[in-house]
């Protein structure tokens, strides 16, 4: 941990004021700091500290206090979830003055004890431009509470799972999984996890999709996309590594989902069910820039479905489709020949899909008849296989599979809620089914600042998920703290550039590099778990760290914006004044001020974050300090500095020796620990 003493400045009233100005006297007495704040108004400034290329970004509930509300009828199934969320959000309160409050204008500690019905989100408003408007500056939702019944599909550019096709999924690297759909409007969505972050996204990637879609990789940091469209043609967008194509053409007849593989860097195979319920293939050698002249070669057979392949090695192809019979059929492409088509039994009753995690490992995963997942697998390239695996589970379409890295493969589908539904293979084990949309038991999210940078998305249903997560003895403080943190400005610490690069965690260290208000710190609530580096992470520790507070506290500034700095204003003759940043003293980084103005006597002595001055006279001397915040937000302090004699300044030092056994105990106040510099 980073002990530093909490600053906090007294609020105009209430318990946080009594904790503060108890502080302040604290402070003074034992000649710690001379923090001379005069009381402020509640904060009502609040910002998203950075967007995505790093500039501060002052956007959200900036202007006014942060309300919160929970969507759905979240008060009335689950009252008891509600109060603690709110209970807990508390902790930004003491932290940094925010202050929370209903859509209504009560506050939010208040309304959930005495009418708890008030934090209901209200029905969405439509704007000018069609989409939807919710209010709140938070929106919660909460596992097992009725969602879709009383809020309607958000608005065009708002993010939800509400699926009308089968997913498909690709992955570029280890711990990357890049998932497509086609939406309740019947465009192409695209959402992406990493090990480092977790889910991604929603993007929408437009169109007009008659399909589902289906993806691949052809390289690192490269995707291709198709789908048919509402007009039957093939299209497709490509990736690549910092923009996607417009729609593209590839013709064709195709009357089912399509499928998309490649078996090494640059190529591409496609594959379709045509209109005359033979099986089709183009390729592409150069990551679909262009395509084979001769057009789409015919592989025969007699498909009721789409088919699903996979690569097994370089220049190795499998592909499956449901026969005449509703069994599954295949043909292998060896090298130089496409073999026969062979049939492996079965029941289906979707299309099928194929993975590969290593080389001659092939896994094929279909909906039966009864609508469970079944699997088959190879560890020869398909020369032999395994009987039927049932692997239980109830889904509304075909599956797809994916294998982010050796031994583990991925598995999502369409769930009878139209939401998107996962389980995976970790090596050992298959890990339960769970359901990975909008309002889903396992998972939370929030939010991040730079995601709020498109204004649409503030429109959105939601921005905010707790789930009920299935860890034993998961604290639910932490994951709320730490949902909320992102909602309130906070960003993943351990994917700071500056983390720890010994730490042998997937996604440790690197992405972004935004308002790095203050050092890495392990023990943020912000923080994952890494077994590996000793990091408990954000489940690990009991609430928000001293850090944390620390750039709540520079982002969430109060009304009346006082210069906060640590030294003694009350100094001996020959004696040297020197007093510094209180927020630089805590840790802070030099992005978090600039301008500084220190002034005694009207004289300007420093145009640092410290002032140094010897030679002071006896007597009072005026004191103007002056900074602006890395939002250009602007902060003063206006005093007095006393220089006493010998004799005075004894007098007074005993003085307050003879009172501090009396005032001792306020500074073992357990919210606001005190640490001596």
């Amino acid at each position: 941990m980073h002990p530093f003493p909490h600053i906090g400045r007294p609020s105009a009233g209430g318990a946080a004021g009594r904790r503060g100005l108890r502080l302040l006297l604290a402070v003074l007495l034992v000649g710690l700091a001379a923090l001379l704040l005069q009381p402020g108004g509640l904060s009502r400034a609040a910002v998203y500290w950075a967007s995505a290329n790093g500039a501060p970004l002052a956007l959200g509930v900036r202007g006014r206090d942060v309300t919160v509300c929970f969507v759905g009828n979240a008060v009335t199934a689950r009252p008891d979830r509600v109060r603690q969320i709110v209970d807990y959000i508390q902790r930004f309160e003491w932290a940094a003055n925010i202050r929370f409050y209903t859509v209504g204008g009560a506050r939010l500690s208040t309304a959930a004890q005495n009418d708890i019905a008030s934090l209901r989100c209200p029905p969405p408003t439509q704007q000018g431009n069609g989409w939807d408007a919710y209010a709140g500056d938070i929106r919660v939702v909460i596992p097992n509470t009725d969602v879709n019944a009383t809020d309607p599909v958000p608005g065009t550019g708002c993010e939800t799972y509400r699926m009308t096709s089968a997913p498909d999924a690709t992955s570029w690297s280890s711990g990357r999984v890049d998932l497509f759909w086609r939406g309740w409007d019947h465009t192409l969505r695209h959402k992406w996890w990493t090990d480092a972050d977790g889910w991604r996204g929603t993007e929408n990637l437009g169109g007009d999709l008659s399909s589902g879609p289906s993806a691949a990789s052809w390289d690192v940091n490269r995707l291709i996309v198709l789908a048919r469209w509402s007009d039957g043609s093939l299209r497709y967008r490509r990736w690549d590594g910092s923009a996607w194509s417009v729609w593209q053409s590839l013709g064709g007849s195709p009357v089912d989902d399509p499928d998309v593989v490649s078996w090494g860097t640059n190529r591409l195979d496609v594959f379709v069910r045509w209109s005359d319920n033979t099986l089709r293939h183009r390729w592409s050698t150069d990551g679909g820039a262009t395509w084979n002249g001769s057009g789409w070669e015919d592989l025969g057979g007699a498909l009721t479905s789409g088919p699903g392949a996979t690569s097994w090695a370089a220049n190795r192809l499998i592909v499956f489709v449901r026969g005449l019979d509703g069994g599954l059929w295949y043909r292998r492409w060896d090298g130089s020949a496409w073999s026969a088509w062979q049939s492996l039994g079965g029941a289906l009753s979707a299309d099928p899909d194929a993975a590969s995690w290593g080389t001659n490992r092939v896994d094929v995963l279909v909906r039966w008849s009864d609508n469970t997942l079944r699997r088959r697998w190879s560890t020869d390239g398909g020369l032999t296989w395994s009987e039927w695996q049932n692997l239980g589970d109830v889904m509304a379409s075909g599956p797809t599979a994916v294998a982010r890295q050796s031994n583990y493969l991925d598995l999502y589908w369409r769930g009878g809620n139209d939401s998107l539904w996962s389980r995976w293979w970790d090596g050992s084990n298959w890990v339960n089914a769970r359901d990975i949309g909008d309002n889903a038991g396992w998972g939370s999210w929030s939010s991040e600042p730079w995601s709020l940078n498109e204004p649409n998305r503030r429109a959105c249903l939601y921005n905010l998920k707790l789930g009920d997560d299935p860890w034993s003895g998961t604290p639910y403080l932490n994951h709320t703290l730490h949902e909320f943190g992102h909602a309130l400005g906070l960003s993943h610490e351990h994917s700071r550039p500056d983390a720890n690069a010994g730490c042998t965690e997937l996604g440790y260290g690197g992405g972004s590099n935004a308002g790095l208000l203050t050092p890495y710190d392990r023990d943020s609530v912000m923080h994952y778990a890494f077994a590996s580096c000793g990091i408990e992470g954000n489940y690990g520790n009991s609430g928000l760290s001293a850090y944390d507070r620390l750039a709540l506290h520079i982002m969430y500034p109060e009304d009346v914006r006082v210069v906060e700095f640590y030294g003694n204003t009350v100094i001996r003759v020959g004696q040297s004044l020197q007093l510094t940043s209180a927020w630089h003293a805590q840790g802070a980084t030099a992005l978090t001020t600039k301008n500084w103005v220190w002034k005694v006597d009207g004289v300007t002595h420093s145009t640092a974050s410290a002032l140094n001055l010897a030679g002071l006279p006896a007597g009072d001397h005026s004191l103007t300090v002056e900074h602006d915040d890395f939002l250009d937000r602007h902060y003063t302090y206006s005093g007095k500095v006393q220089v006493l004699t010998a004799a005075d300044y004894d007098t007074l030092v005993a003085a307050q020796a003879a009172n501090q056994a009396a005032l001792a105990p306020i500074l073992y106040d357990v919210n606001l620990p005190l640490v001596a510099k």
